[in-house]
């Protein structure tokens, strides 16, 4: 075992980087999709993403909570519920509050597209946001804010905002 950490692995160097250019079209109600087909992988990302976040914020932590409420229930479907087909159908979610955006990505096998698109209908449109939930997560949301606001690199990211903006 000791001789196997001693022996560096070799080194190449990328010979060519090829970036694959975005298809961009229109949908028939006027959302802008851009598509990059990038090898033969069954897997796809889908991202929504909205003109929303931090900006649009009229009190501290509202964009990424209700970001983060998004998959604890909807019209037609229980939190356990949802979060259990999103697990059958093997799909990760990630969802973000950005400055000047907010949105949610979608990975998942391309076989079940017409499954996860409902399911992203679902959470996008049809959300509920449960008291219960709701309140013990803004529980945890606070503290990990009044812990993070005071960190050097979130003071310095709104230091530069403000020289900036």
């Amino acid at each position: 075992m000791n001789s196997l950490q001693r022996i560096q692995p070799l080194v190449f160097p990328i010979e060519k980087v090829i970036i694959p250019e975005a298809i961009s079209f229109r949908l028939n109600n006027g959302i802008p999709v851009y598509l990059i087909e990038a090898g033969t992988e069954d897997i796809m990302r889908v991202e929504f993403t909205f003109r929303a976040g931090q900006v649009k914020e009229y009190l501290p932590l509202l964009a990424s909570t209700t970001n983060m409420m998004l998959t604890e229930g909807s019209q037609n479907y229980s939190s356990e519920e949802l979060n259990r087909l999103l697990d059958y159908y093997g799909v990760f979610l990630n969802s973000s509050a950005e400055k000047d955006n907010a949105g949610i990505v979608l990975f998942f096998l391309s076989k079940h597209i017409q499954k996860v698109l409902e399911f992203g209908r679902e959470i996008l449109f049809h959300p509920v946001f449960p008291e219960a939930e709701l309140n013990s997560l803004m529980k945890k949301r606070l503290r990990w804010y009044l812990v993070n606001k005071e960190k050097v690199q979130n003071l310095a990211t709104d230091q530069f905002f403000e020289s900036i903006f």
